[in-house]
């Protein structure tokens, strides 16, 4: 939760004025993990009764997508715009052959 979610979240409030004044665009990437693994428990946020990896990054991938959310609703009428997504999955293009 700490580097997945608590980084950006103190990154985004230092830099708020900034952000405002430049009518700026937050976009944050999150993932699937959220709804699969993510269920926030407000009085075990280190995940001490019921820890493993997948639930641990589930967690910060929630915990962002409802600070962007947040975000949104608290700033957008100061110009600031705010939007979460799941970058799903992409498969590069298959390598063309040169004309000969």
């Amino acid at each position: 939760m700490q580097v997945n979610h608590l980084s950006p979240y103190l990154l985004t409030n230092l830099l708020m004025d900034t952000l405002i004044g430049s009518k700026a665009a937050v976009v944050q990437t999150s993932s699937i993990a959220a709804r699969m693994f993510g269920h926030i428990d407000l009085d075990d946020l280190n995940n001490d009764k019921k820890y493993s990896p997948n639930k641990a990054y589930g967690d910060s991938k929630l915990a962002n997508i409802l600070f962007t959310v947040e975000l949104h609703r608290r700033f957008h009428d100061k110009g600031l715009s705010a939007a979460a997504f799941h970058p799903g999955t992409w498969q590069p293009a298959s390598p063309r052959t040169p004309p000969a």
